[in-house]
């Protein structure tokens, strides 16, 4: 198969960014790692405990989809939550790539970047709402012409301080949380993930649904669920 060469502009977009880099990788990563440029994660400057990353393990087989419509398969990536951008982490030992390291990591451009497919979860660019900014947010479904994603994002839950000492109890901590849009000819706004709001959409076909949500005893906080009564709304 031929082999792909795709330039990518590292930027680290974060206002506890340090440094922008600019290198190159194929979709044989393999085979070109010395062609591509990675910088050091520094770890939370501000000492919060918890990982800004979306998913807990880095062991994530993934493929990359740019807007000049190429696709690259990575290995070990995963989408920072902090600055909004996909990364992979690995380890180069005599020009080949063995494992992930933790301390190194390569940056993908966003700008570059139409859709990401990891570990069978699709991401999309779509326009948030709430920020005014493009961001990937996972595709959950699409009822005709709505189209249903979850919004992954960053808080910070404070620590504890000891009333007497003063003295922190424990260190503040990341904490992920998401939130839902549906995208249709009118653009992209937020939207509530209930039964009630869901039903709203479905029109003539709300009692149908409704009777399928009640005998399928089915939960809108999670996705299959979800998925589940979409897919039998588009079947009527």
């Amino acid at each position: 198969m031929k082999k792909l060469l795709l330039l990518f502009l590292l930027t680290y977009v974060s206002t506890n960014a340090q440094e922008s880099i600019s290198g190159t990788i194929s979709s044989n990563i393999s085979a070109d790692y010395s062609q591509g440029v990675w910088t050091k994660s520094g770890g939370n400057s501000s000492k919060i405990t918890g990982s800004p990353y979306l998913l807990d393990k880095w062991g994530n087989r993934a493929k990359i989809y740019t807007i000049d419509e190429r696709v690259q398969s990575v290995p070990f990536l995963n989408y920072n939550l902090q600055t909004k951008n996909f990364q992979t982490r690995l380890l180069k030992k005599e020009g080949a790539i063995t494992n992930y390291v933790s301390d190194s990591v390569f940056v993908f451009n966003s700008y570059s970047i139409s859709k990401v497919l990891i570990n069978n979860r699709e991401f999309r660019k779509v326009n948030n709402p709430t920020t005014g900014k493009k961001e990937f947010m996972e595709y959950v479904s699409k009822a005709g012409n709505i189209e249903f994603y979850k919004n992954y994002f960053l808080t910070i839950e404070e620590g504890k301080l000891n009333p007497l000492t003063q003295q922190m109890m424990s260190a503040d901590k990341f904490v992920k949380k998401h939130a839902y849009f549906i995208k249709n000819d009118d653009g992209v706004k937020a939207f509530k993930m209930r039964k009630g709001a869901l039903l709203k959409l479905f029109g003539s076909h709300k009692k149908a649904v409704n009777k399928f949500i009640k005998e399928n005893n089915l939960n809108f906080k999670k996705d299959s669920h979800v998925k589940r009564v979409v897919n039998y709304y588009n079947s009527l």
